[in-house]
């Protein structure tokens, strides 16, 4: 990628054009990967990646640039690693990459690592109960649900649930890059051709596309 990126650079183009190839590429990209792969790649290049996969409108990149240059914004690459205070301000304690340790106050606190895909099985109800009946698992990279290359749940034996389909972001485990709207609106549309075969439900049958 990094090659490429270069070379797009000798003939004026965006490293945006080398990240758009690689997402359409990436669901089989990350299923011709090992799981140790998998592993190292969620352990070393998942910050990399999501900063370039995920961009910020130019307004809102303006915005930041000029915060940056005023001084009211600084930018620090850290881990979290006690968090303490009252109701008017809080004391945080980072580790940066490089340095050491930063006592920083402030006054507001703002989580925005987003969902915690982990533990998705427990995030409500319908999820939790269909878990405990061992209809569904979470996958073992952390991602989501486990399914197979059918998009079925696997439940707690291991064994695929024929009946019970999982579409979007949560099979990522397993198919990769599913968090555009394009990756996700193709999953959908396999998903509900898998439905519709298990119906039974023939092509001639099914509605138009409209």
């Amino acid at each position: 990628m990094r090659a490429d990126v270069l070379r797009a650079a000798e003939q004026g183009l965006p490293w945006q054009v080398v990240l758009d190839a690689v997402r359409q590429q990436g669901q089989r990209i990350w299923q011709t990967l090992t799981f140790a792969d998998r592993q190292r790649f969620l352990r070393h290049l998942r910050s990399y990646w999501d900063v370039h996969r995920y961009r910020i409108a130019p307004q809102v990149a303006g915005v930041l640039e000029q915060r940056q240059r005023d001084g009211s914004l600084r930018v620090l690459a850290a881990r979290l690693t006690a968090l303490e205070g009252d109701a008017q301000k809080l004391a945080l304690t980072l580790t940066p990459r490089r340095g050491e340790t930063l006592r920083v106050s402030a006054d507001h606190f703002i989580l925005t690592t987003g969902p915690a895909h982990g533990g998705l099985t427990d995030s409500q109800p319908l999820l939790r109960e269909l878990a405990r009946r061992g209809l569904i698992r979470a996958d073992k990279l952390g991602l989501g649900l486990d399914v197979d290359a059918h998009s079925r749940a696997i439940g707690r034996e291991g064994r695929a649930i024929p009946n019970l389909l999982i579409s979007g972001p949560a099979a990522r485990g397993y198919f990769g890059e599913l968090m555009g709207l394009p990756q996700v609106a193709d999953h959908a549309a396999a998903v509900a051709a898998e439905a519709l075969q298990a119906l039974g439900i023939g092509q001639s049958a099914r509605c138009p596309t409209i």
